[in-house]
């Protein structure tokens, strides 16, 4: 199926869904949104790579993730429906099936696709994966098989058994050949099966064709049928792979490629039959079965993990949810009017009624202060007080509060007191598209986020050490209040083109309320020590999901930090730069990072 073909087959997918509209769908958008394949990082072959994203919302009414629309999306691979749609909840949960570290987060473990496989009847549903090795290659790799002769094919089938087999035998592959045969793999051999491009490394390590199949039929020779009868004295199998019978594309009895073994089990292989596909509305109802229960209720590790974790996360909602019984400002958390333009600085709010948030109007409402730090008024002095007045009263409360970060000692994670989703939106409406408008790369797909409001004052935080944020575009918005002091330091940029120092000073910003500054995550920066009063910053880490899946990502996310030559000063990190102390002491009350230990 040709790319063309296979986008208007998803799209149709989903619009059948959309009309079916089951109670579980609380969201879903019309659009299919392409990827760029050429920039994500190695996957296994091309064919695992993602072409496509849509974006929905899943609901349930029981249970102790009940009353929330969680926001979903879903990617498709250039192979789907062969290989499976990839799920990435985009909204905070704690659950088993689900990663919560960064920068994995929301993307879901592999026992969820195992279960899916068992329901698309991929893997056999009495024996998961999680008992057997890890297989080498995925369905829809492309791959080479060692038949008498390499011929080209693509894995269809992962743990294949045939129904006419004993209890418990199962084989690692089924793969359809190049000529539209079903053949089955007995041993995840590199000698049986391997990469499409791998001739050529194996006649680069000097091992002949003739002695990789002799091997072969050396290996087969111990493994026999895979029943484990085989003896040295039985004559070694002539074949190297064996064909296929259930659901045979076509090799029919007499008709067996030179080395490939027929089965000795007659039955009607002239009917062609698809293998097992994939499909979004199981893949769907499966994420809602996950969310109402554990999906492998035999398995009792799985099942506490799964009752423990769903405990801790109904108890958050539980917290967000009296909260907002006692809040002091409703519009705050109604999300499905907010947020309002009144809101917003008079400039910013234009740049998206009369500019309609084109990137040329947006980039007209802003200072480039340096390279890579934009400058920009955002929300209104009334709104700032708001918003501030409400982070106390929660403090105020005695409820729980959940700190920013490491860093931070006082503050809170707008995200844990209900603001979640009004945060989604603003995310959506407004930053995402000033995001993309300065730092296309990173900043076009930003989808998710960790939202906070950090405090610094004499007594407290007074200040905070160079570092780099865990996110991909950060936006930073003081509130108030009257303070000295306390401004933003900036150095380099890790991983920049030009190859300089991230500890080279480059701009110290000025706060002041309402007025914003963007920067990318990897900027390093850090908080200049507060002189007088008290200050207060809404902070949103931006993280996009999809940049997240490419090269460039990993390899700025695994860069230590970078020092071309002697750093300023101003630039050293106490927490982060081993070298510190080569520079100047420890601040008092600081010891080096090597002796804290992890």
């Amino acid at each position: 199926m040709s790319t063309g073909d296979l986008c208007a087959a998803l799209q149709k997918e989903i619009e059948a869904l959309r009309q079916e509209s089951p109670e579980w769908l609380a969201y879903s958008n019309s659009n299919v949104e392409a990827l760029d394949p050429d920039v994500q990082r190695d996957r296994g072959s091309r064919a695992s790579k993602l072409g496509w994203q849509w974006e929905c919302s899943v609901c349930t009414s029981e249970g102790p993730y009940a009353g929330v629309p969680y926001r979903i999306v879903v990617r498709f691979p250039l192979q789907y429906p062969r290989l499976p749609p990839k799920v990435q909840i985009l909204s905070l949960i704690i659950h088993a099936d689900v990663e919560l570290r960064d920068p994995y987060e929301g993307q879901l473990e592999e026992s969820f696709y195992e279960a899916l496989a068992v329901r698309a009847g991929i893997l056999p549903a009495d024996e998961l994966a999680t008992s057997r090795p890890a297989l080498r290659f995925a369905v829809g790799d492309e791959v080479e098989c060692n038949v008498g002769e390499w011929i080209s094919g693509q894995v269809v089938r992962l743990w294949y058994k045939e129904n006419h087999w004993e209890p418990g035998r199962v084989v690692p592959y089924q793969i359809r050949l190049s000529d539209g045969k079903l053949i089955f793999a007995p041993l995840d051999s590199p000698l049986l099966v391997r990469a499409l491009h791998q001739k050529e490394r194996d006649n680069d390590r000097g091992l002949p064709r003739a002695a990789a199949l002799s091997d072969a039929g050396a290996l087969l020779a111990e493994a026999a049928d895979g029943d484990g009868q085989c003896t040295p004295s039985d004559p070694a199998p002539a074949d190297v792979l064996t064909a296929s019978v259930d659901g045979d594309a076509g090799v029919a009895p007499g008709e067996a490629a030179n080395g490939v073994k027929e089965s000795a089990v007659a039955s009607d292989r002239n009917k062609p039959a698809e293998p097992p596909s994939f499909s979004l509305r199981a893949t769907l109802d499966l994420l809602h079965d996950a969310l109402l229960g554990p999906l492998d209720t035999e398995d009792e590790e799985a099942v506490a993990t799964w009752v423990a974790l769903s405990k801790r996360h109904s108890e958050q909602l539980q917290v967000e949810r009296q909260y907002q019984s006692r809040c002091l400002h409703e519009e705050l958390f109604d999300h499905k009017t907010g947020p309002l333009e009144r809101w917003l600085a008079p400039s910013f709010a234009r740049a998206f009624s009369e500019g309609c948030g084109s990137p040329d109007a947006l980039r007209a409402i802003v200072n480039e202060a340096a390279p890579g730090i934009f400058t920009f008024e955002m929300l209104a002095h009334d709104f700032c007080d708001m918003l501030l007045a409400e982070c106390e009263h929660y403090e105020a409360s005695g409820m729980p509060v959940v700190r920013p970060n490491s860093m931070n000692n006082y503050g809170v994670v707008l995200n844990s007191i209900g603001l979640e989703q009004m945060m989604d939106r603003i995310q959506q409406q407004f930053v995402r598209p000033l995001a993309a408008a300065l730092f296309p790369l990173e900043g076009r797909y930003v989808d998710h986020h960790h939202s906070f409001m950090v405090q610094y004052k004499a007594s407290e935080d007074v200040g905070l050490d160079m570092h780099t944020d865990a996110c991909d575009v950060t936006l930073n918005v003081c509130l108030g209040k009257a303070f000295t002091g306390a401004g933003l330091t900036f150095c380099g940029l890790r991983g920049s083109a030009t190859n300089e120092s991230e500890r080279r000073f480059q701009y110290r910003h000025t706060h002041a309320p309402g007025l914003a500054v963007m920067h990318l995550g990897h900027h390093r920066h850090g908080a200049d020590d507060i002189a007088t009063g008290e200050r207060y910053n809404l902070v949103m880490w931006n993280k996009s999901s999809v940049y997240r899946l490419s090269r460039d990502f990993m390899s700025k996310y695994a860069l230590p930090p970078q020092s071309n030559g002697p750093p300023d000063l101003v630039c050293l990190s106490y927490t982060h730069d081993d070298d510190y102390e080569d520079f100047k002491p420890y601040p008092e009350g600081k010891r080096p990072r090597r002796e804290l230990g992890g």
